[in-house]
């Protein structure tokens, strides 16, 4: 249980930091991390119920929170939008982008193989060293 929270605490620190990149060091006030954060997850688990590869699955995750981003990029810079809104437009559109990636409410992973069945250790280990990963990953970027 212990493993578990701070599992989750690193993977929600990783938004945390977005939200804190963007306010704070680009001072560019967007809420573009807190509907790109789930799309990734959309995104994810969709290609892994298609049996994707877990890895392959995330790095495709990854250009779609991107992509969420660039979209809020240019509706400020070529759209004039102010950066609030075009932030707070993307956030709540990608509600409804990800309701149609997924196809329905809720995706599951019961008997899908995830990152952290690729690891040799147990369960709460593989856990606590994908947080690290990801957070090690996050930070240096």
């Amino acid at each position: 249980m212990i493993i578990s929270s701070i599992y989750q605490g690193l993977l929600y620190g990783i938004l945390g930091l977005g939200i804190y990149m963007t306010f704070r060091i680009l001072d560019f006030p967007a809420l573009t991390t807190e509907g790109s954060f789930p799309l990734g997850g959309a995104v994810a688990v969709t290609l892994m119920n298609f049996g994707w590869n877990p890895i392959l699955a995330t790095l495709v995750a990854v250009l779609a929170g991107c992509g969420a981003g660039l979209v809020t990029g240019l509706l400020y810079t070529k759209g004039e939008i102010p950066t609030i809104l075009a932030g707070i437009l993307v956030m709540t559109s990608l509600n409804s982008v990800m309701l149609m990636i997924r196809g329905r409410a809720n995706l599951g992973l019961l008997d899908i193989k995830t990152i952290q069945d690729l690891l040799p250790f147990s369960k709460d280990y593989n856990l606590l060293i994908v947080g690290l990963i990801a957070v090690t990953i996050d930070i240096t970027a």
